[in-house]
């Protein structure tokens, strides 16, 4: 006879799911590979999408609604089929469009997408949610969540008009946002603030999600360069990269960046961040 196979269970939380910054948690399980691998295509889907913004706000609110009422039990596999279906509806057109997309679990830091709901968090912290443009005090027209408006215009105005907006309306203040089209933009600053931030630290993608969000949320407040300050933040990377986040910290206190009256709020956080480190199992956890 087959010796019967013993594998320790581990509930799923469903609040983890609906919780984007620390949805990776599902995948540490390995006493479920298929659930794991199925959750893992359903939700490849939603973040390599272009709406990415949009629909996976869809699910999660859907996915909230059914675990408040407890209207069923539903089961994992039940779960994972409700989320794989809605990804399928929402965003097999435009990923059927695209000629390629972003892996969810790659090799290279500039593909990274794992920590992009924490980079979200924390520059909608910073940053906070205007539904009208305004005079940003990085001396920039920016809308939304700190979307700089006047970089790359052309690109903007096609960004924009891919969600629905016209750039000159907005530039000017007679077209307002919604919160979703505020959630799409704040999203795609928050990827291109992470694969910016790893071409200047290499071991980037080695870090849990915290300090990942520290790196971008420092590259986004850069604007329209793709380097860091270097000769200011060269010890706090040499420092982050030994994992000696405390003296990371410290160095990153003594920046220009950091005692910028501008940055003050922002140094605070992320210092914070600095001090509480990574877990000590390594890792992309660290969710705040």
């Amino acid at each position: 006879m087959r010796p019967e196979l013993h594998r320790p269970r581990r509930r799923f939380h469903f609040k983890d799911i609906s919780d984007d910054i620390c949805f990776q948690k599902l995948f540490k399980s390995r006493s479920n590979a298929l659930v794991s691998t199925r959750y893992r295509r359903a939700f490849e889907a939603i973040f390599s999408s272009e709406t990415v913004g949009i629909w996976s706000d869809k699910v999660q609110r859907k996915l909230k609604v059914l675990i408040r009422e407890k209207k069923s039990k539903m089961t994992r596999v039940t779960l994972v089929m409700f989320v794989a279906v809605a990804a399928v509806a929402f965003f097999a057109p435009p990923i059927a469009a695209r000629s390629h997309h972003i892996r969810l679990f790659p090799r290279a830091a500039k593909d990274d997408v794992l920590c992009v709901g924490s980079v979200v968090e924390l520059l909608q912290l910073h940053e906070g949610r205007q539904f009208k443009a305004y005079d940003h005090k990085g001396g920039f027209r920016a809308v939304g969540a700190g979307y700089n408006l006047d970089y790359k215009t052309d690109k903007r105005r096609s960004e924009l008009q891919e969600i629905g907006l016209d750039y000159d309306r907005v530039y000017n203040g007679e077209m307002k946002l919604d919160d979703l089209q505020i959630s799409e933009l704040l999203v795609r600053d928050a990827k291109r603030a992470l694969r910016r931030a790893g071409k200047n630290l290499e071991s980037l993608n080695e870090l849990c999600c915290a300090l990942q969000a520290v790196f971008a949320d420092i590259q986004h407040t850069v604007g329209s360069t793709d380097n860091f300050p270097r000769d200011d933040l060269d010890q706090v990377i040499q420092k982050t990269s030994s994992q000696d986040f405390k003296s990371a910290a410290d160095e990153l206190e003594r920046t220009k960046w950091c005692s910028d009256r501008v940055h003050k709020n922002r140094c605070e956080d992320n210092l914070e961040l600095f001090d509480r480190g990574c877990p000590a199992s390594g890792g992309r956890e660290g969710c705040f």
